[in-house]
């Protein structure tokens, strides 16, 4: 799957979807990006890939590195053993989420 050709709203359902939220997505009806998790106390906006406050928690939680370098940010995550998965983008919360997609699209 190419990542970089998908949109941030795309981007945004799919880490959705692979954290649990499954099912309670939908694009917000005035935020073209963001995505709308429901739950029983109403609604929460999401953007992971515009929002620190939300890319970083998946950042520090599945021990993905970010670099800058040649004026472009790049994420990346080792495992022993195993290749490493590294994305380079301008957006350094968007290269986060691609890495932890790359990560999870095995599962």
């Amino acid at each position: 799957m190419n990542y970089q050709e998908m949109t941030d709203f795309e981007i945004n359902k799919a880490v959705a979807d692979k954290l649990g939220y499954a099912g309670r997505t939908s694009r917000h009806p005035q935020l073209e990006d963001v995505v709308l998790i429901s739950s029983s106390h109403g609604g929460i906006i999401i953007d992971y890939c515009n929002s620190w406050a939300d890319a970083g928690q998946i950042a520090h939680q599945y021990k993905i590195n970010l670099y800058f370098s040649n004026n472009e940010n790049m994420a990346e995550h080792r495992q022993t053993g195993k290749e490493i998965i590294t994305c380079t983008d301008y957006n350094p919360c968007r290269a986060i989420c691609i890495v932890f997609l790359m990560m999870k699209g095995g599962e």
